[in-house]
């Protein structure tokens, strides 16, 4: 027997006796213990053959061990490892992390805090967060923080590079940066512009308003082609505002692979900002007037007044956190699409003719002696009475607040089916075929027969299958942009929502003694 198997023999011996339950009696025979080995408890205390044979971290002598964590990806929420614990990749998105023991690769805190008092084998990345080094702090990696905070013991080790762009560091050499940091880690992290505290930010957001205002005085026909936009088209100019978008940085790339394009990528870029700022005065004016037109205060309608209202609705809803940037972000792409939309208008509007604007349809009512499209034919002695014809392309169309409750009342069905049948994920299922088969059946559902609406075509004809399909798949637009696809159908003069326009549909208010079923 070589000196090898003699080790590894002892070395088995003294292992099961710790984490068996053996014993070594006087003959050297080995006894097992009645208390036998808990396996997960086996599974969970493993020998670790990379670490150093003395570790004061992990408060063993002679051999190392760990309880294993495997990776952790985390949303939110607070990550400890706790000493004696071990982690391979760490990954943590706002949230907090307190590392006292082992991380086996690289660990990345994103808008999150982090505290280190144990060993990163890989690399520690923290950006737009804040990071604490302990003195038993040992990163073998390399240590980058990017637009954060960061303060290290004396004691912390850190053997690779060290990459720092502190938010403290710009402050110092800008001052007027100052109140940069307060402005990311309480604005920008929680998805907000504006802070509620006050700031810089507040300053230059007035800056903004200003300029807003100076160029509705200056260009007052550009803007009100783009609020004509977003009325007769507001799912045009998104789409047309996401492409413009999507493809405004590779056409400067373009242009400067070209090499004689780099001399009007200026001009691209002049043009670029002039229409977004148009657009966004457009967005602005055209919220104030839908509010105007809401409330029936013909003031609020007027283009400058239109514009402030505008501007302080959309400054308030850029304070509340992820709603804030949700809705800069919906109100930059709307504002440029409908900018390049009106510019394409002017543009073919007999070449160099301006574009006039066009009245929209009025809102269709029936009138007090008589009822516009119901025509109830003779009635014949000794027949029943025959339900009267109606023309549904001509009755009064349906804005958002009826719409509202008949969904409510079918919000109450469906919820209550499925409370029935316990099974809460059908939910949305069932919402859609709900939708789907009184559509095609009937042009209404039951909050639609409670409120005397119904669903037809643009030419009065009833929708199918194919359309109903399309209606209710193209909600679930109008619902991703902050439901404000939704709330079309109150603040256009035709009525239509965004998923009205794209299945070609409207809602009219059947009159009463017609039956919709």
């Amino acid at each position: 027997m070589n000196c090898y198997s003699i080790r590894a023999g002892v070395g088995r011996w003294i292992l099961m006796g710790l984490v068996g339950g053996l014993s070594v009696s006087d003959g050297g025979a080995i006894e097992k213990l009645e208390a036998p080995l808990d396996q997960a408890v086996a599974e969970e205390i493993v020998a670790d053959p990379v670490a150093p044979a003395d570790d004061p971290r992990d408060g063993a002598s002679d051999r190392q061990v760990r309880s294993r964590l495997g990776e952790i990806v985390k949303l939110g929420g607070e990550v400890i490892i706790a000493r004696g614990e071990e982690a391979r990749d760490v990954v943590i998105v706002f949230g907090s992390a307190r590392v006292e023991g082992w991380v086996r690769g690289d660990m990345v805190v994103v808008g999150g805090s982090a505290y280190v008092d144990g060993v990163i084998k890989g690399n520690l990345v923290v950006p737009l967060g804040k990071l604490r080094l302990g003195p038993d702090a040992e990163v073998e990696g390399d240590l980058v923080v990017v637009l954060g905070e960061m303060s290290a013991d004396p004691g912390a080790i850190i053997g690779g590079e060290r990459f720092e762009l502190t938010l403290s560091a710009l402050e110092a050499h800008l001052p007027p940066m100052t109140g940069l940091r307060r402005w990311v880690m309480e604005g920008v992290i929680l998805g907000r512009l504006l802070p509620h505290q006050p700031g810089w930010w507040w300053w230059f957001a007035s800056a903004c308003a200003i300029l807003l205002v100076v160029t509705a005085l200056i260009f007052p026909r550009p803007i009100a082609y783009g609020v004509n936009a977003l009325e007769t088209r507001p799912l045009g100019s998104f789409f047309l505002g996401l492409l413009v978008f999507l493809l405004f940085g590779p056409l400067l790339l373009l242009l400067v692979a070209t090499g004689v394009g780099i001399l009007v990528v200026p001009f691209v870029l002049c043009g670029g900002c002039v229409a977004y700022l148009l657009g966004k005065a457009a967005v602005y004016q055209y919220l104030g007037r839908q509010v105007g037109r809401q409330t029936g205060l013909a003031f609020l309608q007027l283009p400058l007044l239109a514009l402030l209202l505008g501007i302080a609705l959309f400054y308030g809803m850029y304070v509340i956190p992820v709603v804030g940037l949700l809705a800069w972000l919906l109100a930059g792409l709307l504002g440029l699409g409908a900018v390049v939309l009106a510019f394409f208008d002017a543009f073919r509007a007999d070449g160099t003719a301006p574009m006039r604007m066009e009245a929209a349809p009025p809102v269709f009512a029936l009138p007090t002696g008589g009822s516009l499209g119901v025509s109830a034919p003779p009635l014949i002695p000794g027949q029943l009475p025959v339900p009267p014809v109606v023309e549904p392309s001509s009755l009064a169309r349906v804005g958002f607040w009826m719409r509202l409750l008949a969904t409510f009342i079918d919000l109450l069905l469906v919820g209550a089916l499925t409370s029935m049948i316990q099974r809460g994920a059908w939910f949305l299922p069932l919402w859609m075929a709900y939708h789907i088969g009184f559509w095609s059946w009937r042009g209404t559902t039951v909050g639609g027969v409670v409120m005397g609406l119904k669903i037809v075509r643009g030419d009065g004809r009833d929708i199918d299958f194919p359309i109903a399909l399309i209606r209710c798949l193209s909600s679930f637009l109008s619902a991703l942009a902050l439901f404000i696809g939704f709330f079309w159908a109150g603040w256009t003069r035709e009525r239509v929502a965004w998923h009205d326009q794209i299945a070609g549909t409207i809602v009219v208010k059947m009159p009463r003694g017609v039956p919709l079923f």
